[in-house]
């Protein structure tokens, strides 16, 4: 019975017998934490780190809108320059991914591997290019008014931060440079439609108002072929002039002579009267001066045409004054440099998770060492 007491005394393993254990094998234990650690180490700088980088977007100053004003005041419609139609225009051909496709293959943000193909290398390229998320930001409650306007955010995943800010710097410029040359084509548009409509308008009037003298020209004929009828009535009826129809009784009695308008009793305006409106109209036609009110409408309305054609050098002198097509040109804000690289790699949790298990697998070595040499 003491016998079996005795070995199963000797077998049995107390806490204090583990930290004797722990103790006498704190240099294996620290062997082992020294190699994780070490392994951790050169892992973390062989293996790339994914850093996450954004930048913020905001519409432009009003200082910077100030430069278009002028041009604003001569024209009307969609083409008014303003902060919102740039930034719209900047963020349409943003989300196209094109200046990132293009930026990513300048700056050989990405290899092409080997026995690669080139579509296959240009698929990737446009798979990578979509990375860069775009997203946007309001603080409609904000009590600051510039809070208040819209942010936008490109935000992305990278293993090349000495390349992120050269990538994102040209895909941005690319895209500002598009606006401008977009701005650029509608005006050119709007100047063509512009002077394409005065062109039609001024045409369309001049054929107007040949139709017009045509047929006012007929009605003025027609007025002399009548106007010889009459004429020719009063002269059989002996009427020199009106007051030979109408005698006052009394000399000293001024009556006020009726005026005929009825083209039936015209001849009773007398001979003379007749004649001379006919010499008057006579002469009208011949000159080829027959007017009217509708002819004389359809010149004013040409002649507001023809002043209208002469803003169109000055529309583009106002254009050529603003920032478009120059190296100052912005459609939106934003400072690449303001960029800040955080790495999604916790490089002290790991290394602390490496020192840990460095001391478990040592301290369990050495309880496993120890046990064996025990019971040996």
């Amino acid at each position: 019975m003491n016998i079996e007491q005795s070995q199963r005394s000797n077998n049995e393993i107390h806490f204090v017998d583990v930290i004797q254990f722990i103790w006498d094998g704190k240099w294996l234990i620290s062997g082992f934490t020294a190699v994780t650690s070490i392994i951790t180490v050169i892992c973390l700088i062989v293996v790339p780190q994914n850093y996450t980088g954004e930048i913020e977007i905001n519409p432009i100053t009003n200082s910077e809108i100030f430069k278009y004003n002028e041009l604003n005041k001569y024209i009307n419609g969609p083409f008014i320059i303003n902060e919102k139609k740039l930034e719209n225009l900047f963020f349409e051909d943003l989300i196209t991914y094109k200046g990132f496709e293009e930026s990513i293959t300048k700056n050989m943000y990405l290899e092409k591997i080997k026995n690669e193909t080139e579509l296959e290398f240009s698929r990737r390229i446009k798979e990578v290019a979509r990375e860069f998320t775009l997203s946007k930001i309001e603080q409609k409650n904000s009590t600051d008014v510039l809070k208040q306007r819209a942010r936008w955010i490109i935000s992305t995943t990278t293993q090349k931060p000495d390349l992120l800010h050269k990538v994102m710097s040209d895909a941005l410029a690319f895209s500002n440079k598009k606006v401008s040359m977009q701005i650029k084509r509608e005006f050119d548009n709007y100047i063509a439609t512009f002077n394409r409509s005065i062109v039609k308008g001024i045409e369309d009037l001049d054929d107007n108002a040949d139709s017009l003298k045509k047929y006012q020209k007929l009605k003025d004929l027609a007025k002399l072929n009548f106007l010889g009828e009459q004429a020719a009535i009063a002269r059989t009826l002996g009427l020199k002039n009106i007051s030979e129809f109408f005698v006052p009784r009394e000399k000293n009695l001024d009556l006020a002579l009726p005026v005929f308008d009825d083209d039936e009793l015209y001849f009773l305006r007398g001979y003379l009267s007749i004649d001379k409106e006919i010499e008057f109209l006579s002469a009208r036609v011949s000159q080829g001066q027959s007017v009217n009110q509708m002819i004389l409408k359809n010149e004013l309305e040409k002649e507001k045409l023809i002043k209208s054609k002469k803003i169109i050098p000055i529309l583009r002198d106002l254009f050529e004054e603003t920032p478009v097509g120059t190296d100052t040109f912005v459609s939106v804000k934003y400072d690449v440099d303001s960029i800040e690289l955080k790495s999604k790699t916790k490089t002290l949790l790991i290394l602390i998770l490496s020192v840990t298990l460095g001391g478990m697998i040592g301290i369990f070595v050495t309880i496993i060492r120890n046990l064996v040499i025990r019971k040996e």
